[in-house]
C-alpha cells in the first residue's frame, strides 16, 4: 500500500566524489536494486577527488525515479533511510561529500532550492507538509550524516533566511555543524 510522503531525508555520500551513476553502481554491488538516493548533488567531482569540474559543481542528478506525486509506491521506495520505516515515507537526497569541507557553495546553494521546491510542491499539490531532516536525526548509527547544521538548513529551506544574502564563506559557516556546546 502507497505511503504518504512525511519527511525529505538529507545525507551525504561518505565520499570526496561520486555522480547519481556512481553511487548507483555502489548500491548494486551491495545487493540493492538501484541507488537509494531520489536526488544527488554533486560537488564538483564526479569522478575522482583529484578532478574538479567547475561546471557540475552543485548540478542536481537525478537518482531513483519518483514522479512527485503524494505518495510512494512500491517502485519508489528509495533504500537510504530504513530507521523508521522511512524508505516507504521519504525522499531521499544525497550530497557528495563525507564532511563538511567537502561540500561546495554552489552546491549547498542547489540543496536549499531543491528542499524548497520539493517541499513547497508538495505542500501546494497535495496539503502536506514534509519535515526536512537529516540521516542523523533518525538514525543513532549515522551520527554525521550529513555533516550539517540541520537547523539552519531548515531555516534556509524554509524561506526564514535567505541564502543569497551570503557569500559563499559564509554560507559555508553558517552551514557547518555544531560541535561541543549549543549555540
Amino acid at each position: 500500500m502507497p505511503e504518504k510522503i512525511e519527511r525529505i531525508v538529507v545525507h551525504h555520500s561518505a565520499s570526496p566524489f561520486g555522480n547519481a551513476l556512481l553511487i548507483d553502481r555502489w548500491h548494486r554491488e551491495r545487493g540493492w536494486k538501484e541507488i537509494g538516493y531520489h536526488a544527488v548533488i554533486l560537488n564538483g567531482r564526479p569522478y575522482s577527488a583529484a578532478e574538479f569540474l567547475p561546471w557540475c559543481d552543485g548540478e542536481v542528478e537525478t537518482g531513483r525515479q519518483h514522479n512527485f506525486d503524494d505518495v510512494i509506491v512500491s517502485a519508489e521506495i528509495g533504500a537510504h533511510a530504513q530507521a523508521l520505516g522511512m524508505n516507504a515515507k521519504s525522499l531521499g537526497v544525497c550530497l557528495i561529500g563525507s564532511k563538511h569541507t567537502e561540500f561546495t557553495a554552489p552546491q549547498l546553494r542547489a540543496l536549499i532550492d531543491w528542499l524548497r521546491q520539493a517541499v513547497g510542491r508538495i505542500r501546494r499539490d497535495f496539503g502536506i507538509e514534509a519535515r526536512i531532516v537529516g540521516h542523523k536525526e533518525i538514525d543513532r548509527a549515522k551520527p554525521e550524516c550529513p555533516a550539517l547544521d540541520m537547523e539552519r538548513v531548515r531555516e534556509l529551506a524554509g524561506g526564514r533566511l535567505d541564502h543569497r544574502i551570503f557569500d559563499d564563506r559564509a554560507l559555508l559557516t553558517f552551514l557547518e555543524p555544531v560541535t561541543g556546546a549549543k549555540r
